[in-house]
């Protein structure tokens, strides 16, 4: 059943489900940041949490964990920072591109192969 139902599901996947948005990878950052966060909270809890338990001695080993994570976390920040620089555009950029160019452009550019 369950290797019957994988395939049937990344067929569907595949070819059949037709997305209704695309972020062409914009939300990844904030995704990846997002979970560098949840990261963070859940090992400050965990260490706070064997603290009160008396384990002094896991707990000095713990303390480390976070502090990886938060450094870890900067450097992927700082190393796709380059990635995002020009990606993005402002609406009103778009829009002044739009009128600056002519439906004729605009065509010509589309059925460029």
């Amino acid at each position: 059943y369950f290797f019957l139902d994988y395939t049937i599901q990344k067929y569907n996947l595949l070819y059949v489900h037709v997305p209704e948005f695309e972020t062409f990878g914009m939300f990844w950052p904030k995704l990846i940041r997002m979970m560098f966060q949840g990261l963070l909270i859940g090992q400050i809890a965990l260490v706070i949490i064997v603290g009160l338990k008396f384990g002094y001695m896991q707990q000095s080993l713990l303390v480390p964990l976070p502090i990886i994570t938060y450094l870890y976390g900067n450097f992927l920040d700082d190393s796709r920072e380059y990635l995002l620089d020009d990606t993005g555009m402002a609406l009103q950029n778009a829009v002044e591109l739009d009128e600056k160019r002519s439906a004729n452009e605009v065509t010509a550019y589309l059925m460029k192969e």
